[in-house]
């Protein structure tokens, strides 16, 4: 994350040093290099506000609940709810997935599937237990500050790109700059084929720890159920987000 945090500050710099010197015909590098920053800050902020969350629910086509759907969770919930010790307020959505699953994401959204349903109620609790994890271990809010970054990064790189190419005087001057960011970004991008190996190492240890904190909850067996229920559509793990259902069973079977 250090290496997209750097390259996303730099191309918003860029972008900024370009604004100033069209807008005020003088600009100060320091200045523009801390707004660079504020702005990461507050993107980062924003990553982490009731924002992100509404975003991630349009974009993962999350739904309410209805009537009788809220009514059958809700005791389930309040029970996992009450035992993890999280304070913040968490709301309950219905997810696409056409397979028992459960999602987290935000910083206060919870998401199971229409085929969870069809699962025993301590598979169901243990699943609600698991994507608590990933709120109460900080996951989800770490994935949705890469993100939001990377996503400004690349509006903002695309912007200064084409504003340098529509005024060639201003090319001129920050050409040197821009190649300097473009090489910048092409290291990035070779450095995230070796880093996603490690991010995906991380999110399967992520995966391990929510299943962690759902069997010291009470959920374990539960775990275990619904993962059997689920099994393995793969025969290796390394490229994948989630360690194989065989070594998490494994796992759990040791608490």
């Amino acid at each position: 994350m250090g290496m997209s945090l750097f390259v996303n500050w730099a191309i918003i710099w860029l972008l900024t040093t370009i604004a100033a010197e069209i807008i005020f015909e003088d600009i100060s590098y320091y200045a523009t290099g801390a707004i660079a920053v504020l702005i990461v800050i507050m993107m980062s902020l924003l990553a982490l506000s009731s924002f992100s969350d509404t975003l991630a629910r349009v974009k993962n086509r999350l739904r309410r609940p209805t009537e009788e759907e809220y009514n059958y969770l809700k005791p389930m919930f309040d029970e996992v709810y009450q035992r993890s010790g999280l304070k913040r307020e968490i709301e309950l959505f219905i997810s696409r997935d056409d397979f028992p699953n459960g999602s987290a994401m935000g910083t206060k959204t919870v998401a199971v599937s229409e085929p969870l349903f069809r699962c025993t109620p301590d598979e169901i609790k243990a699943v609600m237990a698991h994507e608590l994890g990933h709120i109460k271990n900080y996951d989800t809010r770490i994935h949705a500050i890469a993100c939001f970054l990377d996503e400004l990064g690349m509006v903002a790189l695309g912007v200064a790109i084409a504003i340098l190419t529509s005024l060639t005087e201003t090319f001129k001057l920050f050409a040197p700059f821009l190649l300097l960011v473009l090489m910048l970004k092409v290291v990035q991008v070779m450095l995230n084929l070796i880093i996603e190996l490690f991010y995906l190492a991380t999110r399967r240890g992520m995966e391990l720890q929510a299943d962690a904190f759902a069997a010291q909850l009470g959920y374990r067996d539960g775990m275990i159920k619904v993962l059997n229920r689920v099994g393995d559509n793969r025969k290796i793990a390394f490229f994948g987000t989630h360690p194989l259902n065989k070594m998490r069973i494994a796992k759990l079977m040791a608490y």
